[in-house]
């Protein structure tokens, strides 16, 4: 039996983490005198030596491509700055997510080659708090630079785009000083990539996956008995984390748990059983999947895929075209429909801008949650209601087509529970999880439980996860705390079932031979706008407020525009408050009272003097009624439910609901 102190030197995970100011490290100061301050381009700063070592994070991979063929010689660790558990699992979890998004790169067969002939080393940091970038540099006639500050060796950093704090050093002690803590670095905090695990990921990252525990470098580490010890740091480099703690997830389970002592001890033969369950539980993993919607978004190559099968993102203009006449075609059925038709059409092509954009929803939440903007500005719940045989069920299923190409089935009123909503959330990425036809019952016991999780896979930093579209019949209205979360659309009109019967075979070849070419195109444009959503976000301006509904709605139209000669006059640029606005939730109510006032004036009293508006429901009427169009109206309106009265600020009521009624009121008098 081995002695328990061999095991703590093989590998040790100290997860002390009790703090006092008393105990803290000491600073590592670099003691510097100011010289001068100048204006160099980056070229200047980096040509003409022959060697670089360099700290610095991967999410500049375009701007480290044109900078390493001016070395003969390169070693490159890649640190990752964010909040990550210490432990094996996210270790290893965030090694491979980097190499895989290095791999992706288009540069990547050059690096790989570069890494073969040995001109290039690359290391992965297992010291998961580093904040350093550092990037020493030497000649052959002995010239030395070390160059460093805030900047990341990326485009933006060194090419003027944000700024940063550069500072360069051109003597031999600064040369010497920060080379001994590379070194160090390197040997004590980092992971060596080798050039096999490089190619193997290179030429399938995805199939990588399912040998991830034999490509990770960590895992050499841990076979040649190393120590390892981590600690957090902060500031997420979104992208690699989100898919490190995917990845995680299927590790962290299998690794052995803490001893007595609170540390966790991973030796080789520990190494080779967490391998074995790991293959195990990624093949059962496969096979669950077959069985699930993913509609997947990389927004880091900005490619888009549908069940592992590789969307193309530059489709041709004749079936971009015909998706377009198709969904006019469609939309052309609701001439047959009772109600406003107009009105009716705009409130769809709203719905189906949200549902188009419904997948971008989590990566910009999650983005939004770590620089201070509302995540509420990007709903993921939507609730489609009104009147029955409205048609909703049969568009939602016209837009899941328009987006992957397949027919997707909808789920029951009774999979409306917070369970089973978070289940398909872990499983399924991209098409919305649709709820059809819920129930008043099932609405009222689970809306809560479900929509009020403002934090859903933010903390998880999960960036596909499925948004959630319901229909229903049966919801009178929607009270503010949901509503505040939702995007609701009413629908008020329907199809007699003599008209829905002419109606159904057009409906039906819609359907049948919609594609998804034009949401490929859709997405393709909509990529290089959330891109810059994301830059804005991440920028100085405490005033930009980003509108994904603007984005969503003038894509569809700039393409729409692009194939076709006139522009519906139901599409329209969308913006925020055309969904969250007070006119917007309050839309049925609007319509109740509107029509109310057409019909039944006789229920309305007028009172200048208090500035109020009463209205009376008649005896006979849904005295239920009045709370729920009370629920809808915006707090500036002041209104109330007395008995079987409403009453509201009078001016407020002219604004909202567009009448006069204090001129209309004397009119009738008069008459």
């Amino acid at each position: 039996m081995e002695d328990q102190s061999t095991f703590e030197e093989l590998s040790l995970f100290d997860m002390d983490d009790t703090f006092s100011a008393e105990s803290g490290k000491k600073l590592n100061i670099v003691e510097a005198e100011f010289k001068e301050s100048k204006n160099v381009n980056w070229e200047d700063l980096f040509q003409g030596f022959d060697e670089m070592y360099a700290i610095t994070y991967s999410s500049g991979i375009d701007f480290i491509s044109r900078v390493l063929p001016n070395f003969k010689y390169a070693e490159i660790i890649f640190g990752c700055e964010t909040v990550l558990e210490d432990n094996v699992a996210m270790v290893m979890s965030v090694q491979f997510s980097q190499l895989k998004f290095i791999s992706k790169h288009k540069s990547a067969n050059k690096i790989a080659s570069r890494m073969e002939e040995g001109s290039l080393k690359l290391f992965v940091s297992r010291e998961i708090k580093s904040h350093e970038k550092i990037y020493i540099l030497k000649s052959d006639d002995g010239r030395v630079r070390v160059i460093t500050g805030s900047a990341n060796l990326s485009y933006s950093a060194f090419n003027g785009v944000q700024r940063e704090n550069i500072i360069c050093f051109n003597d031999e002690a600064a040369f010497s000083n920060y080379r001994e803590l590379f070194d160090e670095f390197k040997e004590e905090c980092s992971d060596n990539v080798e050039h096999s695990c490089m190619t193997r990921i290179i030429s399938n990252p995805d199939e990588a996956v399912d040998d991830l525990i034999d490509i990770v470098p960590i895992a050499e580490t841990i076979k040649t008995k190393k120590a390892i010890i981590l600690e957090e740091s902060e500031n997420p480099e979104y992208v690699i984390v989100a898919d490190a703690n995917n990845i995680s997830k299927d590790i962290k389970k299998l690794v052995p748990a803490k001893d007595k002592h609170g540390k966790v001890i991973l030796s080789p033969s520990e190494l080779i059983k967490v391998k074995r369950k790991y293959k195990d539980n990624r093949d059962n993993k496969k096979e669950a999947q077959k069985r699930m919607p993913i509609l997947h978004i990389d927004y880091v190559q900005k490619t888009m895929s549908f069940n592992e099968k590789e969307c193309n993102l530059n489709p041709s203009p004749d079936k971009i075209k015909n998706n377009i006449q198709l969904f006019f075609e469609y939309m052309d059925g609701f001439e047959a429909f009772s109600g406003d038709v107009e009105k009716n059409r705009r409130n769809y092509f709203l719905f189906a801008s949200w549902y188009l954009a419904s997948p971008f929803m989590p990566y910009l939440r999650f983005v939004a949650n770590h620089n201070g903007q509302d995540i509420k500005q990007f709903p993921v719940y939507a609730i489609l209601y009104g009147e029955s045989n409205g048609g909703k069920t049969a568009f939602i299923n016209l837009l899941t087509k328009m987006m992957c190409g397949k027919k997707i089935p909808v789920n029951k009123s009774g999979d409306f529970t917070s369970t089973t909503i978070d289940g398909l959330k872990q499983s399924c990425e991209g098409l919305p999880i649709v709820i059809d036809d819920l129930s008043k019952t099932q609405y009222t016991n689970h809306i809560s439980n479900v929509v009020k999780y403002d934090e859903w896979g933010i903390n998880e930093e999960k960036l596909n996860y499925p948004s959630v579209a319901i229909t229903t019949n049966e919801i009178p209205a929607i009270k503010s705390d949901i509503s505040k979360r939702t995007y609701v659309c009413y629908i008020d009109s329907c199809l007699d079932k003599d008209k829905a019967r002419a109606n159904y075979k057009k409906i039906m070849n819609c359907m049948k031979t919609m594609t998804n070419d034009f949401y490929c195109e859709y997405v393709r444009r909509m990529l290089d706008r959330i891109s810059e959503m994301v830059n804005q976000m991440k920028g100085a301006d405490d005033n930009y407020l980003p509108d994904i509904f603007a984005e969503s709605s003038a894509t569809i139209i700039e393409i729409v525009k692009e194939y076709t000669e006139e522009l519906p006059s139901y599409m329209y640029e969308c913006q925020f408050n055309d969904y969250f606005g007070n006119k917007a939730v309050g839309r049925k109510a609007i319509d109740t009272i509107r029509r109310a006032w057409q019909f039944e004036k006789d229920a309305f009293e007028v009172y200048t003097k208090k500035n109020l508006l009463e209205y009376r429901i008649p005896d006979n009427g849904n005295i239920h009624m009045l709370s729920h169009i009370n629920q809808e109206l915006p707090p500036s309106l002041n209104s109330q439910v007395t008995s079987r009265t409403l009453t509201m600020d009078l001016d407020g009521a002219k604004e909202y609901f567009g009448i006069d009624f204090k001129k209309s009121f004397i009119d009738k008098l008069r008459r």
